[in-house]
């Protein structure tokens, strides 16, 4: 038996595309969905492979899980996939991108998860540091497992994520370099998800999304002595980007009370 460790994120950006060619097709299909004994068929144009995985055994987001593997004949795992398996099956397309000493496994669904890329590494410890295009970790979130998209395809609960987490200050033994690129990777995560998955209130989603802008731009300010040119690059790029996406959503608001005051695209 051996044992998995692995960390699943979310992919904010195309970037990773740049790395690699082509990547391998796979139709996964489960016989049992027991999260305590799952059952998997996964079929690629070449070779198939019957898994067996236990549950996490208590650890933190089933980080931690036993796992039995074998290969069986292609047209048996057709066979399989067609005849026994928990529709829909999984689509997916896997891409290898080696980033920093770093192997990661990135899956772009499609069909019934269409829009949903992953990228997962094996590792029990969170990496000292992330490629620009991964954005949110989400290893403790069970909508991305699987198993679970099977269950509940991406199709039926995109755009209802839970809140990012983003933490406006630096961790313990991060660099300044590390803890600005990641406040500005989680604000922006922030940002989207108001304008996108929290739309309750277009005025508060709004506002809310500003204050993520702003908390950028200032980091950027602050870094203007490193930066040179390229400050005004970036800053430009949040000027020229956001701002007249935050105007148009407030030109919605105008028809509420109360509706946020117009955004500045002054630097």
């Amino acid at each position: 038996m051996s044992e998995e460790r692995e960390r699943k994120y979310l992919v904010q950006s195309e970037a990773w595309r740049e790395k690699v060619r082509e990547g391998d097709r796979y139709r996964q299909g489960y016989l049992s969905l027991d999260p305590k004994r799952s059952i998997r068929i996964r079929l690629s144009d070449e070779e198939a492979f019957l898994t067996i995985k236990g549950d996490s055994n208590g650890t933190r987001g089933g980080l931690k899980r036993g796992e039995f593997e074998y290969p069986i004949p292609v047209h048996d795992a057709e066979q399989m996939l067609e005849q026994f398996s928990e529709k829909p099956v999984i689509d997916k397309t896997r891409y290898v991108v080696q980033e920093n000493g770093q192997k990661w496994e990135v899956d772009k669904f499609a069909a019934e998860n269409d829009g949903l890329t992953l990228a997962e590494i094996e590792n029990s410890k969170p990496p000292a540091s992330l490629p620009h295009w991964i954005g949110a970790e989400v290893s403790d979130d069970s909508r991305y497992q699987n198993i679970n998209l099977v269950k509940h395809p991406f199709e039926e609960w995109k755009g209802q994520g839970k809140k990012p987490e983003a933490k406006y200050k630096f961790k313990g033994k991060e660099s300044v370099a590390e803890g600005v690129g990641r406040m500005i990777r989680e604000q922006l995560n922030l940002a989207v998800w108001h304008l996108s998955d929290n739309l309750d209130s277009l005025d508060e989603a709004v506002h809310e999304a500003r204050k993520s802008v702003k908390r950028i731009r200032s980091l950027l300010r602050l870094m203007r002595p490193v930066l040179g040119k390229t400050y005004k690059k970036e800053n430009g790029i949040l000027r020229d980007v956001f701002a007249p996406a935050l105007t148009g959503a407030q030109g919605a608001c105008r028809k509420k009370k109360d509706a946020p005051e117009e955004f500045s695209g002054q630097g």
